[in-house]
């Protein structure tokens, strides 16, 4: 279903710093065959917080919210643009893998990122 859209607001100190949307089935399956997996996309913090630790450590927290809010998910997926270095090594950094899955985008080579639950 293409309603399996939750967006997720990242706040700082009660203020919106962040944004990024779960994307269920229809949005993974582009990027993988696990049908207990959700899509992670859109995700952004708004530049005036950057530099914060906001990125790594919504990250780091992304495993116990989707066990609380998707208990029946195994695992969180997102695509990332090959040139996208900063992103890559945000995401890595909270604990996001590359499992060297490559898949063309609309705007070029996209890095499919994995994180087991």
């Amino acid at each position: 279903m293409e309603d399996e859209r939750y967006p997720i607001v990242i706040l700082y100190n009660k203020i919106p710093a962040g944004f990024f949307v779960f994307h269920g089935w229809e949005g993974v399956k582009a990027y993988s065959i696990n049908k207990d997996a959700i899509l992670l996309r859109t995700y952004s913090v708004n530049v005036s917080f950057q530099g914060k630790g906001i990125a790594k450590n919504s990250i780091k927290l992304l495993p116990s919210f989707v066990k609380e809010h998707f208990p029946h998910k195994n695992e969180i997926i997102l695509a990332v643009n090959h040139n996208n270095k900063i992103a890559q090594h945000v995401y890595q950094r909270g604990g996001i893998k590359d499992k060297g899955i490559r898949v063309m985008g609309r705007k070029g080579e996209l890095f499919i990122l994995h994180m087991e639950l």
